[in-house]
């Protein structure tokens, strides 16, 4: 979730008010009194990581994300999100909190889920990712499709 400043990844398996449209990113607390509002797992601004020249300027936005439940990539990966940006051109790992407990922003003073950028410097940015025979595998906006390759 975003819009014009943040990229967000919210908990959605409860019912919950992810304070949209008062808040956009993460709150020091919660300004506004939003009832039954919850801060997001992890989150990060445009300003500092948006393209300011080419075809992903100003394009920024989480897409495909898969969690990752196999055998094929290091033990710090099982049960994490596995996303990326379209205009960054990244892939990222948002680590389980079994084993990564979120950490305090200390911008915000609000916990913030680890991540581990798996892949960056993609041109064209994945649009989607998905688990298949314990690889993952990525698709690009020209509908290419690659498998992740870790180490």
């Amino acid at each position: 979730m975003g819009q014009s400043a943040w990229e967000s990844i919210v908990d959605t398996t409860t019912p919950v008010n992810f304070g949209w449209s008062n808040y956009e990113g993460p709150t020091i607390g919660n300004p506004q009194n939003v009832t039954n509002y919850k801060e997001p797992l992890y989150w990060y601004p445009h300003q500092g990581l948006e393209p300011t020249t080419g075809f992903a300027k100003d394009l920024e936005a989480i897409t495909g994300g898969t969690f990752y439940h196999g055998n094929m990539y290091p033990a710090n990966l099982q049960g994490a999100y596995i996303f990326g940006d379209y205009g960054v051109g990244n892939i990222v790992a948002l680590l389980s909190t079994d084993k990564n407990p979120p950490q305090i922003d200390p911008v915000t003073g609000v916990p913030k889920g680890q991540v581990q950028t798996i892949m960056s410097g993609l041109t064209l940015a994945p649009t989607d990712t998905q688990v298949w025979n314990g690889n993952i595998y990525y698709v690009n906006l020209t509908g290419s499709i690659a498998v992740l390759n870790y180490n």
